[in-house]
């Protein structure tokens, strides 16, 4: 589970939604060959109110015996007035032990 926290200097943070998108990826983004799979492990059409999305990680990429080594998360936050902001971050995954 990840947690987005944000504030709204202009209005109430109770009245602002979420959009989140999580990847599983076989590298780093910045990596020019990196792949990041076509099945979102999160990700919703609109936004909401709940800031802790759940998932869980694959070992490989769907279809394929690629491992993950990478998780993408992109977050849109939007205000009451329509105002929005997007981060996008990433974090490496460390396999389990044999």
């Amino acid at each position: 589970m990840v947690k987005a926290e944000f504030s709204d200097p202009d209005g109430d943070v109770n009245d602002g939604t979420m959009q989140w998108r999580i990847s599983a990826c076989d590298g780093p983004i910045t990596n020019l060959d990196t792949n990041c799979d076509l099945n979102r492990l999160y990700g919703q059409p609109v936004p909401t109110r709940p800031t802790s999305p759940e998932f869980t990680v694959p070992s490989v990429l769907t279809g394929s015996a690629v491992p993950v080594r990478d998780i993408v998360f992109e977050v849109t936050v939007y205000d009451d007035r329509g105002a929005s902001s997007t981060i996008e971050d990433e974090w490496a995954v460390i396999p389990d032990p044999p």
